[in-house]
């Protein structure tokens, strides 16, 4: 009971964007109808400034990262850890309580791996900096960066429950991060056809 009444808070947490509400109350308007219609810290920025999308931020990072210490806290096992941290990230991205239309998980994904398994910054981070020397392009190779995660739980040795977490909730992210991709893409394939 106390694992099912868990995972069901972590999806319930996970649907608390808080660009949302940062938005309205500070200008009354509906974040997704202002910018690209997102609800994560970056649109909330174009909203209403710098303070909404760093409390945006701060407020989605931490509901990642306290879901699995509150598991870790109450000593559950693997399963039910990693079982939290994809839930909390599908509700981030289709909450219930925003019809299922919110961010893209970026802020919850940081927080779900600092709790999750702390090495996997290291790896992250070396996959990141190497694909900004390559690419040149800081929140492309940003997003790359999450590839390594699972890699680094891995080669760390990190129980395989909390590896298949990690990929799903790396997959998850990049997922909805798709159009992101396409659009990063988009100039060099058509700079390829120019001068082809």
């Amino acid at each position: 009971m106390t694992g099912a009444v868990y995972l069901t808070s972590a999806y319930l947490i996970g649907s608390l964007c808080a660009g949302y509400w940062v938005v309205r109350l500070l200008t009354e308007q509906d974040i997704r109808q202002v910018g690209s219609g997102n609800v994560g810290a970056r649109n909330a920025g174009r909203a209403a400034g710098k303070a909404a999308a760093v409390a945006t931020f701060v407020f989605d990072f931490l509901k990642g990262l306290l879901v699995v210490l509150a598991g870790r806290l109450m000593e559950l096992p693997s399963p039910w850890l990693a079982g939290a941290a994809v839930l909390v990230i599908v509700g981030h991205i289709w909450p219930v309580f925003l019809r299922f239309r919110g961010g893209k998980g970026l802020a919850s994904l940081i927080g779900v791996c600092a709790a999750l398994f702390v090495p996997t910054g290291i790896g992250h981070v070396v996959l990141w900096l190497g694909s900004y020397a390559l690419l040149r392009r800081m929140s492309f190779s940003f997003l790359i960066g999450f590839v390594a995660v699972p890699v680094t739980a891995v080669l760390f040795s990190a129980d395989m429950w909390i590896v298949s977490g990690l990929v799903v909730v790396v997959g998850l992210v990049l997922f909805a991060h798709r159009e992101n991709f396409a659009e990063y893409l988009r100039p060099r394939a058509a700079a390829g056809v120019s001068h082809g």
